[in-house]
């Protein structure tokens, strides 16, 4: 029967935790940009920046423009916890679940996890609601556990969408459907799967073999491998997304170049993407991966998607606040414009060196 195939956390009676780091490696020889993005980094973190902090420790976990050193990861993670950042907490939590440059402790991982997600910190929304769901380190509660789901995916979360999905199989079919089909459209490979095989088999949905082929196929584009299923046996979960539980610190560690550099036409077209997410009553991308393209058009040298990822940053537009990442990347004037309701919208902004901000929006029609 089709609602066997479904998401999963646990095997048998373990927790099995698939966690992956980002993907992006140091270079051989560091140039001149990279030592000083470290010795920045350093700095501030020193002085108490908790951004600084967590954005130091990912550097150690990842080995990025360091050598990797899973103490000094912990020890920058503790520190920004300490200072209250919500992403810190969120990668302390994995370092006590872990046991990475600390000592195994499933209650701390927990508590900091739970503090995270209670200062709305998404990923820790998504990884407390599934703890929740299978009563790793907590009393099962699949209330609290879709609640908490709920909060993650309200914030663009496609794993948190998906497993939704599946919880609702059996109790609503309306709502099952409606974030197994968000999950597909924000680009999950294994909701992408799922979607497309509700239409071959006319469950949810009637049987439309055009739109099973199109799902089917943008899976596999997206990397979809049968293998990373798990059925649902004996009320317990098997784990098969590999991007779950993933140290975060906004990407923006990479933003080392201060200096406008040539600008090919792929750097262009990320930066166009990222802006017509953000500004249109129709997005194309979520708002994670209209981020993701300005901080690759940023990494790439687009002066203006700096500009705009660090508005972004200080106004919480599309991302969560972030003042000091956003002082971070730009400090002065800027301006945007965007189509809107038969007019333009002009947003003038100011970000100063402490991190706040000032803008006026004018509307004008056309």
């Amino acid at each position: 029967m089709f609602h066997r195939l479904r998401l999963g956390l646990l095997s048998g009676s373990s927790l099995l935790l698939i966690i992956t780091t980002a993907c992006f490696s140091p270079y051989s020889q560091r140039n001149v940009q990279e030592r000083w993005y470290i010795d920045e980094l350093e700095r501030r973190a020193e002085a108490g920046d908790p951004w600084a902090q967590n954005s130091l420790g990912y550097c150690y976990v990842t080995g990025t423009y360091v050598s990797q050193d899973a103490e000094k990861a912990f020890q920058w993670y503790e520190k920004a916890a300490e200072n209250d950042y919500p992403a810190g907490k969120y990668n302390l939590s994995l370092c006590y679940l872990k046991g990475e440059g600390t000592e195994k402790d499933l209650g701390k991982s927990v508590r900091y996890l739970q503090e995270s997600a209670n200062q709305g910190f998404p990923r820790a929304e998504l990884c407390l609601g599934m703890l929740l769901l299978e009563g790793v380190g907590v009393v099962t509660d699949r209330d609290k556990a879709k609640y908490w789901l709920q909060k993650s995916a309200g914030q663009g979360i496609k794993e948190a969408m998906y497993i939704l999905g599946n919880l609702y199989l059996d109790e609503d079919e309306t709502e099952a459907l409606f974030w197994i089909r968000r999950a597909a459209h924000y680009g999950l490979p294994e909701a992408q799967y799922h979607y497309g095989y509700l239409f071959r088999e006319g469950l949810l949905v009637e049987r439309d073999r055009d739109m099973y082929i199109r799902w089917i196929n943008k899976a596999e584009r997206n990397g979809y491998a049968s293998s990373r299923y798990g059925e649902y046996y004996a009320g317990r979960y098997l784990l098969v997304l590999t991007q779950m539980l993933e140290p975060v610190t906004d990407k923006t560690y990479l933003l080392y170049s201060l200096e406008e550099q040539d600008i090919d036409s792929e750097s262009k077209a990320l930066y166009q993407q990222g802006f017509n997410s953000l500004f249109n009553s129709n997005p194309a991308l979520s708002n994670q991966e209209a981020i993701n393209c300005l901080i690759r058009s940023t990494i790439k040298g687009n002066k203006s998607a700096k500009i705009l990822l660090s508005y972004c940053y200080v106004t919480g537009t599309g991302v969560l606040p972030d003042p000091s990442a956003a002082s971070f990347l730009f400090v002065g004037k800027g301006k945007i414009k965007y189509p809107d309701s038969g007019g333009t919208t002009t947003i003038d902004f100011e970000i100063f060196n402490d991190g706040s901000f000032s803008k006026s929006i004018n509307w004008k029609k056309e």
